[in-house]
């Protein structure tokens, strides 16, 4: 894993739990960054400990649609009057080898599978959670595993990084970065991404926070 806060506290948020033989990962992105950023992420925590503690077993779809609900319901009781853009992007997966599966839904946050040398996108579905007008029930999307697959769940933190030649580093530049860099031991891969992200950015201030999660089979 990756983690890069912007500032002292940081608007994206990571979290796992097992149970049985399922473990559950998130990469979250909440509504800014710093304090504000913060205080959604403590909210995202919170809710997804309570879900998952009245449902062990529950899909990756109904934890974003409960955690949906829960995070509307919590914007609306504030004292600011206009929460619309509020919320957050999240990736959820649910892994388990015993069934050789692994269980996937995206709040505007993708998955990436590499396999074979191969990327390929599972594409999360276009909503937040958070207050949306077409707001729809988040779609479940299952993937059978097989040795040496790799995934990776992440913010758009890193892809967003301006570089000395002011532009962003793209959505493009970041696969082609996990497609040469996959293969690395897990643990040396965090080292691999602060080196490339402050060659990338040179003097420039960090943009946003970064957090990418990469899991092999």
């Amino acid at each position: 894993m990756y983690y890069k806060p912007k500032d002292i506290v940081s608007g994206d948020f990571y979290w796992v739990n097992s149970h049985k033989d399922t473990s559950v990962f998130v990469a979250a992105d909440c509504t800014g960054h710093g304090v504000s950023g913060a205080l959604m992420s403590m909210l995202g925590i919170a809710f997804l400990n309570e879900i998952t503690a009245k449902n062990p077993d529950i899909q990756p779809n109904e934890m974003l649609d409960e955690l949906r609900k829960k995070i509307i319901s919590a914007l609306n009781r504030s004292q600011t009057k206009n929460t619309f853009g509020y919320g957050m992007d999240i990736s959820v997966c649910s892994l388990n080898l015993k069934n050789g599966s692994l269980n996937f839904s995206g709040a505007n946050n993708s998955l990436y599978l590499i396999r074979n040398k191969q990327i390929i996108e599972y594409k999360a579905d276009k909503m937040p959670i958070g207050t949306y007008p077409k707001e729809q029930p988040f779609t479940l999307q299952t993937i059978d595993i097989e040795k040496n697959d790799v995934f990776y769940i992440f913010s758009d933190g890193f892809e967003d990084q301006f570089g000395a030649n002011k532009k962003k580093f793209s959505k493009k530049n970041f696969r082609a970065f996990l497609l040469d860099n996959h293969e690395t031991e897990m643990k040396q891969q965090p080292i691999y991404f602060e080196n490339h992200l402050n060659q990338w950015k040179g003097n420039e201030e960090q943009t946003d926070d970064i957090l990418v999660i990469g899991i092999k089979i």
